[in-house]
């Protein structure tokens, strides 16, 4: 083994390391300016179109949920008008699972059941399972706790602007960019998103605290969609996240679905001149 052979581990880990950082610290960044102590305070969203947004999650909680249904006819506004008929329904629902929590009789087994099997892989061996196990265990426990209707309103509007520069690393780490490439990804990502020349586009910080919320959320799913997109039809794989994402991007606003499918239809062409005629079918299946 030669100096260089070996030495390259260490590396591996430092550049994991600082990346880890740089992307941790932009997303904090992003978070703070945006005063957290406002955030988790229990008092009502406004600015722009945000105070509209108050009601939507509360009417699917109080009136379509109960009736399972995820879209349904109120006589709140201009006579009467079809709610979350032509508006996005999976930051609302986001938003109702927050504020109620997950049924504990439930939720609880199945994350005591997760963590079970997350320290039997541990101990098997199998790190990579077992370390997925635990994450989304620590996604689902948070959940179990309901928190006030406004707290929940408030983290689930910012969630994506603060998990852009995530979504951005993500773009980097699965369209294959070499260190640093995807950390200074994440850190660019800070200057659209504290953009002030426009806000009411989506996307940016400014366009998020005026009500366009499901637009900075979708926009940050695109990043990541793209991203395994391109991993995908390279390798051949991640169909189904690549899928859930796309299906998330759409779900949550259409504009940077647009965007995506402008950008994927772009890459397929390139994909096919190529010669990698196996990314088409990849495409097809995933989307």
């Amino acid at each position: 083994m030669t100096p260089a052979t070996s030495s390259r581990p260490v590396t591996d880990r430092l550049e994991r390391v600082v990346t880890a950082m740089v992307v941790s610290a932009s997303a904090l960044f992003v978070f703070w300016q945006l005063q957290p102590d406002l955030i988790f305070s229990d008092t009502t969203p406004t600015g722009g179109d945000m105070g509209a947004h108050v009601w939507g999650p509360a009417f699917l909680r109080d009136e379509l949920l109960p009736n399972l249904r995820l879209s349904g006819w109120t006589p709140d506004w201009y006579s009467g008008f079809p709610a979350f008929h032509f508006y996005m329904v999976v930051p609302a629902l986001a938003i109702v699972v927050l504020d109620v929590g997950l049924n504990p009789f439930i939720s609880l087994p199945i994350v005591v059941a997760l963590l079970t099997s997350a320290a039997l892989f541990r101990v098997k061996g199998a790190t990579k399972i077992s370390t997925r196990l635990f994450i989304v265990a620590a996604i689902l426990g948070p959940l179990l706790i309901p928190i006030p209707y406004n707290v929940a309103f408030k983290l689930v509007a910012v969630s994506g602007v603060v998990m852009f520069p995530v979504a951005a690393w993500a773009l980097g780490h699965f369209g294959g960019l070499r260190f640093p490439g995807p950390a200074v990804l994440s850190l660019s990502s800070l200057a659209f998103a504290f953009d002030r020349s426009f806000n009411i586009y989506g996307g940016n910080i400014a366009s998020t605290l005026a009500g366009e919320f499901a637009a900075s959320i979708s926009l940050s799913f695109s990043l990541v969609a793209l991203g395994l997109v391109i991993r995908g039809t390279r390798t051949g794989e991640y169909k189904g996240w690549a899928a859930a994402m796309i299906a998330l991007t759409a779900l949550c606003h259409l504009l940077p679905a647009f965007f995506l499918l402008g950008a994927v239809v772009v890459l397929m062409i390139l994909r096919v001149l190529q010669g990698r005629f196996a990314s088409v079918g990849w495409m097809m299946l995933s989307g």
